[in-house]
């Protein structure tokens, strides 16, 4: 009998870095952040932006995943562990594309608090003010609880997860993720996975541009750095996630 190697999945490790030269500037990125190329974690992401690789930019973030939903940049400060945002203007806004359009979803990102604003939204796939217009929008409350709230296309639903007061803390790096299959929803911090809630009716968002650390407007900037967003198109397990935590932590702790 003939034994096959199985597929792995090699975290932290320089394999290589490789430089493509765009129209838009230089995309470096290292080998190893991509996974194994035909892995299950490859194939399904449609967003993965670090961050922290391109210090000379100041225009584009790139996505190095295989859908190249790249964005454009505006305000946000380059950092070790990401993009810092100041609270007020700055946001990244990646424009709409079918990839993005998702039923079934996972969006993670690592943040770092950065001052006394408490009420700062991650991501958010959105033009418009509340109402029946699809979309959804992650963020921290006033009250330090976390919200993934979205539209159906006919009511607006909110789920939220009361992390207790004093549990977000400043200046402190936190893995956040949310995965959605069907109707449930469950939030992930730190790899750790909360309750999982009921989400009734199907997302209707196409058309929406996708922004990173901004609502509508200047409304609910985030404050702090943001780095390591990635979504992909299935509700990702919980020892997927666990993993993208274990294999990024090193940057922020």
């Amino acid at each position: 009998m003939i034994l096959t190697e199985p597929k792995i999945i090699v975290p932290n490790q320089h394999l290589a870095k490789v430089y493509h030269q765009m129209g838009l500037g230089v995309h470096a990125y290292e080998e190893d952040s991509l996974w194994t190329p035909d892995s299950d974690l490859w194939e399904s992401c449609v967003l993965n932006m670090r961050l922290s690789d391109y210090p000379p930019n100041l225009t584009y973030a790139w996505d190095r995943s295989r859908y190249q939903n790249h964005g454009t940049i505006t305000g946000t400060a380059y950092g070790r562990q990401g993009r810092s945002f100041d609270g007020v203007d700055d946001y990244i806004r990646v424009p709409s594309a079918a990839s993005l359009n998702l039923t079934n979803r996972t969006e993670e990102q690592w943040i770092v608090f950065g001052g006394a604003t408490w009420y700062n939204t991650l991501l958010n796939k959105r033009t418009q003010a509340d109402g029946t217009m699809g979309f959804w929008r992650s963020y921290i409350g006033s009250a330090k609880d976390l919200f993934w709230k979205y539209a159906d296309g006919a009511a607006l639903q909110l789920l939220t997860w009361d992390m207790g007061v004093g549990f977000f803390k400043a200046s402190t790096a936190y893995h956040i993720a949310f995965t959605k299959i069907g109707d449930s929803v469950t939030a992930y911090v730190d790899s750790s996975q909360l309750v999982t809630q009921t989400a009734t009716g199907a997302l209707n968002e196409s058309g929406n541009a996708l922004y990173i650390g901004r609502y509508q407007s200047t409304s609910n900037p985030f404050s702090g750095i943001i780095g390591e967003v990635r979504i992909y198109n299935r509700a990702l397990t919980p020892q997927e996630v666990r993993h993208n935590y274990l294999a990024t932590k090193w940057r922020y702790r």
